[in-house]
């Protein structure tokens, strides 16, 4: 595995285009997502990254090194490049959590007024 390390951080590229933004991680091997926007770029980026490095484990693959700033501009000059981090502690509770029960404390008279309401 990935030896007690939670957070990871690696580039994105960002590709802008008319029907909005490309997404892909060089360090990854078939990262390639979308964005209609910034936003919807930036949360497609992060989702990637986690689903990425999630399977890479369930698969028991070690995650490949992160290049640094300086190759990925290097390799990618004149792109838009993004650093992506995640916490794959939380990516895990956030994808494969177990659902959380709620109960909930309502005052006595609720029971009366949904009763009465169904009359």
């Amino acid at each position: 595995m990935n030896g007690g390390i939670h957070l990871f951080l690696y580039y994105a590229i960002f590709d802008f285009d008319v029907d909005g933004i490309n997404i892909s991680f060089p360090d990854l091997e078939g990262t390639y997502s979308s964005g209609s926007d910034m936003q919807e770029a930036l949360f497609m980026a992060q989702d990637l990254l986690e689903g990425w490095l999630l399977l890479a484990e369930e698969a028991g693959k070690a995650f490949p090194l992160a290049s640094t700033l300086e190759v990925i501009q290097e390799r990618f000059p004149n792109r838009f490049i993004v650093p992506i981090s995640i916490n794959l502690e939380l990516a895990r509770e956030k994808h494969f959590g177990k659902p959380v029960k709620k109960n909930f404390d309502y005052p006595s008279y609720t029971l009366l007024v949904y009763l009465l309401l169904l009359c």
